[in-house]
């Protein structure tokens, strides 16, 4: 590409690599890094696992299955399906009008009369491991209640408002017909905005508010539910469950949620249960992007566009799962369940769970029933010569994948002062070409006249489904 008044600016794209090299002042090299959504495979899908529904997003898991979820636009009504592990028949949960669903990592749905969990207070258990079982009702609005989170087929954690208007957290259980109300013990007299985790031993880790109200504070208390008391508390730069700090999650070694300071990168904070020593984990930035889970004593976290990496919270020892990470739920069983893609089997549900010596292991527990092209650049659109003044100080540059559902990174690097310009390319609208105007700037000037040689290699990332 012959450059004259070149002015060029990099994008960032997929994992590939591009060279442009310029004459006489020195050599321009794109590297347009070609990270694709999913990754490939080469096989068949196991018609011996469950099928994960095409086009549907991960809600929960449970200790014998998973739930999922769609989004009806006609109706605005989102369906809850429960496909169990065994390949037994799946069943569909649909919700009153405005109303909403909540799990709490095991095989029980919770469907009720508010999109917001914290908001129902008309609810009807359901228990996925007995399908045939019939719903179990809750009234918690008789009870001036509303849900926290569920703790057995039967029973739930509520927030209820006693008499002189103090939230108290309570065991709500229904037998028969039958209610019955214990009170938790051990809370800050002034909590409420309670939202809880995944029930794991009998406890349950719930977040709450407290203090005065221009100064709120952030608690975290982990709740013996046979005992009705708090045995464990931490606080938290965020507060109640109208914060952006994600979901809670603990093991038997550990407790973690997110935190995102004000210059907005993103991190885990994890606590030791038994030394009290608090770790800091950063992730990156954009809080949406990022899933995670604590399975024992190893953080599980990963994104769309990478593999999913596991971090001993005792040693600092880093390993990569090889599988990407769009979203992730906790079991109740002490595992968690990532949804994404890896190289070996392709697209699928994976569960992480702790193996003999404790550390993470990765077994595919359902399959899409549909394998994935390999991520690869067909085409590179790189005109071999550009005269930057007679088309406008811009040059196109493009590559077409295989797949739609990729970013591209490209770096575009002068070889003599190793200056470079970064961009990334996101998903087009339509097809699967990826393409930028480049301007011709470089680390904030004008490149050198010479021509381009481009190419490129792919690599896998996961793109958010």
């Amino acid at each position: 590409m012959q450059l004259r008044t070149a002015r060029s600016r990099l994008a960032t794209a997929v994992t590939a690599v591009l060279a442009v090299t310029a004459l006489g002042a020195g050599t321009l090299t794109t590297a347009p890094a070609a990270f694709a959504t999913t990754s490939a495979s080469s096989g068949q899908a196991d018609a011996t696992l469950p099928v994960y529904p095409e086009g549907f997003y991960l809600a929960g898991a449970g200790t014998s299955g998973f739930f999922t979820y769609d989004y009806d636009s006609v109706d605005r009504i989102t369906d809850l399906v429960w496909t169990p592990y065994d390949g037994g028949a799946t069943k569909r949960l649909r919700h009153p009008k405005d109303g909403g669903y909540a799990l709490a990592g095991n095989d029980v749905a919770v469907v009720g009369d508010d999109s917001w969990p914290m908001f129902m207070q008309s609810i009807t258990l359901w228990n996925m491991a007995d399908p045939a079982a019939p719903g179990v009702d809750i009234n918690l609005g008789a009870l001036n209640g509303s849900y926290v989170a569920t703790l057995s087929p039967t029973s739930v954690l509520a927030q209820v408002m006693n008499e002189a208007g103090q939230a108290e957290l309570h065991v709500v259980t229904k037998d028969g017909a039958t209610t019955t109300t214990r009170k938790i013990t051990g809370l800050p007299k002034d909590a409420t905005e309670f939202s809880g985790s995944t029930v794991l031993g009998g406890s349950v880790l719930v977040r709450c508010a407290a203090g005065p109200p221009d100064g709120r504070t952030g608690h975290r208390a982990l709740v013996d539910v046979a005992a009705g008391r708090v045995t464990e508390t931490y606080s938290s730069a965020k507060a109640g469950y109208n914060d952006d700090s994600g979901h809670l999650t603990f093991s038997a070694s550990h407790v973690a949620w997110i935190d995102e300071p004000d210059n907005e990168d993103v991190y885990v904070t994890s606590v030791d249960r038994k030394t009290g020593e608090e770790r800091k984990t950063l992730l990156g930035n954009v809080v949406d992007d990022w899933c995670y889970e604590l399975v024992g004593d190893w953080l599980v976290y990963g994104a769309y566009w990478t593999h999913a990496k596991a971090v001993s919270l005792t040693s600092g020892e880093t390993r990569d799962l090889g599988v990407t990470a769009s979203d992730s739920e906790s079991s109740a069983d002490g595992s968690a369940v990532l949804r994404g893609s890896r190289d070996a089997d392709g697209d699928g549900l994976f569960r992480v769970a702790a193996g003999p010596d404790g550390i993470p292991t990765v077994t595919k527990v359902a399959e899409t029933g549909q394998v994935m092209p390999p991520l690869e650049i067909q085409q590179v659109h790189v005109p071999g010569t550009a005269d930057l003044d007679k088309t406008g100080g811009k040059v196109t540059l493009g590559w077409t994948l295989s797949r739609a559902d990729a970013y591209l990174d490209v770096t575009l690097t002068h070889t003599v002062t190793g200056k470079e310009f970064t961009k990334r390319l996101t998903a087009p609208a339509s097809g699967t070409r990826f393409s930028f105007d480049w301007d011709g700037v470089i680390g904030g000037v004008d490149a050198p006249n010479g021509h381009v040689r481009g190419g490129g290699r792919g690599d896998a990332a996961r793109r958010r489904r």
